[in-house]
């Protein structure tokens, strides 16, 4: 398999700071990206740590004998011994959050901070993806798009509830509170979805940044033009900025080529 990938990270028109942060291993088929909550002190530091955390647990740069405890029910040691992708990224996720945590704890300015996080992990003709917060995952297959990830957040629980229509959540008062995220307790909460891979898949991971400044239907509009990736990702920053650009904008781009050129 071929992957071919791109991301993008801008700060915005109105952020005084980029508080997203995000990671490609494409030597591991690992594309993260994570989004610093900004209702808590210094939102960069947690989406860095987070991202900081998976690369060293995919890297084994874990420290000597450290457990991590919590996140969905795992409990585990950094080991040499072969685990499935599947878990193996479900324990750099509690690994992440067991080190925002302990950030905040450790230090006073860092109290109380955390982080969205989604992560595409590509191994043996399969797609794992965690999510915990409102960054997405996108795939586009065969020209129709679809959101892989559910938003953990207040205003989309209450939309599953019928409780609000798209039109009243866009003045939701409390649209930016999140339900889920990384660093906010010793234990966290995360979905996980595997999907089988088809030639030709095209994956976007992004920040609300950029699903907060355009619909579904400009997103497909763009990543339908079968582009070079470096341009797609262009272009996506520059819808959202057009649109407003009113939070950091993240976006990373990742194409799947199983058949022989």
């Amino acid at each position: 398999m071929k992957i071919e990938y791109s991301a993008k990270s801008v700060i915005g028109l109105v952020r005084e700071r980029n508080e997203d942060a995000f990671l490609c291993l494409p030597e591991e088929g690992l594309f993260v990206v994570a989004d610093g909550m900004g209702g808590h002190n210094r939102g960069d530091v947690a989406s860095r740590v987070c991202i900081d955390a998976i690369r060293d647990w995919f890297k084994g740069k874990t420290k000597a004998g450290e457990t991590v405890y919590g996140g969905n029910g795992i409990a585990a040691r950094h080991t040499t011994k072969k685990v499935s992708p599947r878990k193996f990224l479900a324990q750099s996720i509690s690994y992440a959050n067991q080190r925002v945590f302990q950030t905040s704890r450790t230090v006073e300015d860092f109290s109380g901070m955390g982080t969205t996080v989604v992560a595409l992990l590509i191994r043996g003709g399969m797609a794992f993806i965690v999510n915990s917060g409102d960054s997405r995952a996108y795939r586009l297959r065969n020209n129709r798009l679809c959101q892989l990830t559910k938003d953990h957040s207040l205003v989309a629980e209450y939309m599953r509830l019928h409780l609000l229509t798209k039109k009243s959540a866009k003045v939701f008062p409390y649209r930016n509170v999140i339900v889920k995220a990384l660093g906010l307790s010793g234990e966290v909460s995360f979905d996980m979805h595997c999907f089988h891979i088809r030639d030709q898949d095209l994956y976007l991971l992004c920040s609300d940044g950029l699903t907060e400044m355009m619909d579904d239907h400009k997103l497909k509009e763009l990543l339908s033009k079968n582009e070079d990736l470096e341009v797609t990702a262009d272009r996506l920053v520059e819808s959202a900025l057009a649109a407003g650009g009113n939070d950091n904008i993240t976006v990373v781009l990742v194409r799947c080529i199983l058949k022989d050129e």
